[in-house]
């Protein structure tokens, strides 16, 4: 007679281990969403890119449309930031036409060089020319400043983008809707540069605001209308662009 074979426990079914793993997992990622949702950082840029859509690749980006100064009066406008480091406006007064051009640390203005402060200020005017997408950059050096109410109702959130030192810029941004609508330069003294945006509109398939307010020290000193942008990818072939040659 064959000797009786040892008795094994049952076999368990595997359904109920592979449902807690599924449970244990979708708790692990729920959290991990909802602690970057808590992140009011994280939560304005996920905003900004709901409303502007993501970061285009672009080595070149142009703008064009109408200038009115309280000061110089009305004439079309341009402005041309390239990569790394070169931005350039055009601005056709009555009284004259008047171009800034920036090259890394050099700065001009009509063809004549121009100092530091002239420079910091092409720097935030480039800075500003590139909102929303330097705030969306994987190397953007940013933080949360916080929110405040709106006068329009609702709130704004408060990043601040860290450039060159000594410079930043102060950004505004509407929680409802994820628009920039307003932009503050800091850094040159106790200067204050601020555009305010609105008329947002979509120009080359991109929302775009289409009217930008200008401010000097609080004071209003005019506004810009954005009519066409134009993202380029690529350079000439000759690595140079007669469009960003100081005239």
């Amino acid at each position: 007679m064959s000797p009786a074979l040892p008795a094994f426990p049952p076999v368990r079914p595997l359904q109920p281990f592979i449902r807690a793993i599924a449970l244990t997992l979708s708790c692990l990622i729920a959290g991990l969403a909802g602690a970057a949702s808590d992140d009011p950082l994280l939560a304005t840029l996920d905003r900004i890119r709901a409303a502007y859509g993501e970061r285009p690749a672009f080595t070149a980006l142009e703008a064009s449309g109408r200038i009115v100064s309280h000061r110089r009066g009305e004439g079309p406008m341009s402005r041309l930031w390239q990569q790394p480091d070169r931005f350039r406006i055009e601005l056709g007064y009555p009284g004259g036409d008047e171009v800034r051009v920036m090259d890394g640390n050099i700065a001009t203005q009509g063809g004549r060089p121009m100092g530091k402060p002239f420079l910091l200020a092409m720097r935030l005017q480039a800075a500003r020319a590139l909102l929303p997408w330097n705030l969306t950059a994987p190397d953007a050096a940013l933080s949360y400043l916080g929110s405040q109410p709106s006068a329009a109702g609702g709130e704004l959130d408060m990043l601040v983008l860290a450039l060159a030192p000594p410079l930043r810029l102060v950004v505004e941004i509407e929680r409802a809707s994820g628009h920039i609508v307003r932009a503050t330069g800091l850094g040159i003294g106790d200067l204050q540069f601020a555009t305010e945006y609105s008329d947002f509109r979509a120009l080359d398939g991109r929302l775009v605001a289409t009217r930008e307010d200008h401010y000097a020290m609080g004071q209003h000193i005019g506004h810009s209308t954005i009519q066409s942008v134009r993202y380029t990818a690529h350079h000439s072939p000759t690595g140079t662009d007669a469009a960003t040659t100081p005239r």
